[in-house]
């Protein structure tokens, strides 16, 4: 029961009408659901040198840190055990210290005056374990998510919804016939059924072609921009105060959000 949006699109079907006042109801009760955003929470698992970073977005797919991955070291066994303040100061001496005490060679090994200063200060080691290099994998496939504020989004979706309108007008008058018989069950575009009636000119595979081409162009980002208004508009643990990703706890990258980074 209800409407999908406050105004009325008359060109969504009884199907597709129902699936989207669903979708509301369950996102207006999200713990019942799994698939709502959740806030990015990157732990600190206190086993590698570097510490936990936030999740970012990009202003360029091809800025060199969406798809950098990084190297580090996991911190030995024994000074993990001893806690997280330890292992937070071992990290701490670790960057002050190491180029003094020899750096690291090309084969990734310490130098013998690392390990014992680590062991004078942090505590003998009886396996004598050493920093083993760990090589953390870049994206190879990006997620993408307009970071669109409530308001952006409200704005996108009655854009979406004039373009319904102005498709139909823009069209002669037989393909307006088309719309009008067909254009509700635009997803009959890629069934495999035949039509039972079709007093139109055009036969059956050119409706299904022009079906097709016209929800994936005009319905499609018209229903899932609506699902997501309500899967961020019911989700109260976001604290929507402004745009989708910060309010994530993404951060836009240091990088090609730079004024002087050029693409």
């Amino acid at each position: 029961m209800g409407q999908v949006w406050w105004r009325v699109i008359s060109q969504l079907s009884i199907s597709e009408t129902r699936e989207l006042l669903l979708w509301k109801a369950i996102y207006g009760k999200p713990g019942y659901i799994v698939g709502i955003y959740q806030k990015s929470d990157k732990v600190d698992t206190y086993r590698y040198l570097n510490e936990a970073k936030s999740s970012s977005y990009h202003k360029d797919e091809d800025c060199p840190n969406l798809h950098a991955g990084f190297v580090t070291f996991k911190v030995p066994t024994y000074i993990v055990n001893q806690g997280k303040l330890v292992v937070v100061s071992f990290r701490e001496w670790y960057k002050s210290n190491i180029n003094r005490l020899g750096g690291v060679d090309s084969f990734d090994n310490h130098t013998p005056q690392f390990y014992q200063e680590m062991w004078d200060i942090f505590g003998d080691d009886p396996d004598k374990e050493t920093l083993k290099k760990e090589d953390v994998p870049g994206n190879d496939k990006n997620g993408n998510k307009d970071n669109l504020s409530l308001p952006e989004l409200e704005y996108y979706i009655n854009t979406l919804i004039d373009d319904l309108w102005k498709f139909y007008q823009n069209q002669n008058a037989k393909t307006q016939e088309v719309l009008r018989l067909f254009g509700r069950s635009s997803k009959f575009g890629f069934s495999s059924g035949h039509l039972t009636d079709n007093p139109t000119d055009f036969s059956e595979e050119r409706i299904k072609s022009f079906l097709k081409e016209y929800h994936n162009k005009f319905k499609q980002p018209l229903l899932d921009s609506l699902r997501d208004y309500y899967r961020i508009y019911f989700n109260e643990k976001l604290d929507y105060k402004g745009s989708l990703l910060e309010s994530l706890n993404i951060k836009p990258c240091r990088r090609c959000y730079s004024s002087t980074y050029k693409m």
